[in-house]
């Protein structure tokens, strides 16, 4: 029973008034909506991750340490610390924020039906093929999307049982009349298979497009691979200059004979069977050989100062890695300053990149699942077990020595060992010794007199 039915004191006719006008709104939600559908380019820029091996390992680099870095479901316990944690950067080191973490938040059941979700999304995915679809899907189309089914009946009515990717080019965003995001639809080989899935069933994930030119450019995101097009263009280019090359055999050129007579065209034969003849003997390596009658030679291969361009592949993959936030010295190109280091380099990696992009989707799942109010969750993108990013071990051990707003126990819990079962463990100790330097109290020298010497 609706709430229409659930009425009480309106007439009859008032109803059918009611009815007719309900009606009459859904034909206009479903008739004047604008459908987005995704930039041709995207699927172009699909296909490119996918045939050229340059974007493959720069993708594959970013989508595999992005996903290493893991999203853990907590219960929130302290909402000022959370929003202090979930805010923290590079610049807060790792005891921080872990002392910030056992403040914040606190373990999640097992058997929380969000938890077990997350760890298993469907029954044809591994929760690992699953975030690395999204991941690869984001770095190269510039947006992902989560699909949910949500029963409409029975005890779990409401909540989310699976959740499954769409592939952004077959994804249609309907919008209503003053712009705002009503549905999504899905179509595979021009078939919508998936049709006006309300807009409280999808997560779209995107990178923020400020382009301007269409009405729908806001709503999809901006891929990486477009920003980078003319770039891939020059890549493609000089690849193709040196895959012809080496086609060619590496043949220099052509020799040929500029008597055109008949009679000539029997000696080029005989002369080629008898360079052949020449060129396959040891001795004659380095040597020179003599022909007759005077001949010609077209060149086939670029010249070394035509071939410059491919000195640029390496300026262009370093700019194809910085448009992915990452050095390219990670991905056996030579590095320079602070790059040499590969330590330096990875934790630029995980800073720059991978972190980032993990609160991206953490903060997605969490505006999403915030609208389910049996628990505070939290998503929490965790980069603890990171080893470029933990404190040297003597350093932490020092460090927390010295703090003391921590407990014991937290101390232990910092660096990782098991909390003791002793209630004092769990009480905070001030160190003493400290005096006011007001309270010092000075000796004062004794006067010196003539006696005294």
């Amino acid at each position: 029973m609706g709430w229409f039915d659930k009425l009480r004191g309106v007439s009859k006719g008032t109803k059918t008034q009611v009815k007719a006008l309900q009606a009459l709104n859904l034909q206009r939600i479903n008739t004047n909506f604008k459908a987005t559908y995704a930039d041709w380019s995207s699927i172009l820029s699909a296909n490119i991750y996918g045939t050229i091996d340059d974007i493959y390992s720069i993708i594959n680099l970013r989508t595999t340490t992005e996903i290493s870095i893991p999203i853990y479901i907590y219960y929130e316990k302290n909402k000022t610390a959370t929003k202090q944690l979930l805010n923290a950067n590079g610049e807060m080191n790792f005891y921080q924020r872990k002392a910030l973490q056992f403040k914040a938040l606190e373990d999640i059941e097992e058997t929380d039906w969000v938890q077990m979700l997350i760890e298993q999304p469907n029954d044809y995915q591994s929760k690992y093929e699953f975030e690395e679809a999204l991941s690869i899907s984001i770095n190269t189309l510039g947006e992902g999307f989560i699909r949910f089914d949500i029963p409409e009946l029975g005890v779990n009515k409401g909540k989310p049982r699976s959740m499954h990717i769409w592939r952004p080019p077959n994804v249609i965003v309907n919008t209503d009349e003053y712009g705002k995001v009503a549905s999504y639809s899905y179509r595979v080989n021009g078939v919508l298979v998936d049709e006006n899935v309300p807009a409280d069933s999808v997560i779209h994930i995107k990178y923020y497009n400020p382009s301007v030119s269409n009405y729908s450019d806001g709503l999809r995101g901006l891929s990486p691979i477009t920003v980078l097009k003319k770039r891939i263009t020059r890549v493609e280019t000089n690849l193709d200059n040196s895959v012809a090359q080496l086609e060619n055999g590496g043949v220099p050129g052509i020799v040929y004979d500029k008597d055109t007579t008949d009679a000539a065209v029997g000696v080029v034969g005989q002369r080629k069977i008898d360079y052949a003849s020449y060129a396959q003997n040891p001795k004659n390596t380095g040597g020179v050989y003599f022909a007759s009658g005077e001949m010609g030679y077209l060149k086939l291969g670029l010249s070394l100062v035509d071939m410059d361009s491919v000195n640029l592949d390496g300026v262009d993959f370093k700019k194809l890695c910085n448009a992915y936030a990452f050095s390219a010295r990670l991905l056996n190109n030579d590095g320079t300053g602070s790059e040499n280091s590969d330590t330096g380099a990875r934790k630029g990696l995980y800073l720059n990149a991978a972190w980032p992009a993990r609160k991206r989707i953490a903060a997605a799942y969490q505006l999403y699942f915030s609208r389910f109010t049996d628990k505070k969750r939290v998503f929490y993108a965790d980069v603890s077990e990171v080893p470029e990013l933990q404190e040297n071990i003597a350093t932490m051990m020092k460090t927390l020595e010295e703090v003391t707003y921590l407990s014991p126990n937290e101390k232990r819990e910092v660096a990782k060992f098991d909390k003791s079962t002793d209630p004092l463990m769990d009480k905070i100790y001030i160190k003493q010794g400290l005096v006011p330097i007001d309270e010092i109290s000075v000796i004062e020298p004794e006067p010196v007199t003539t006696e005294s010497l």
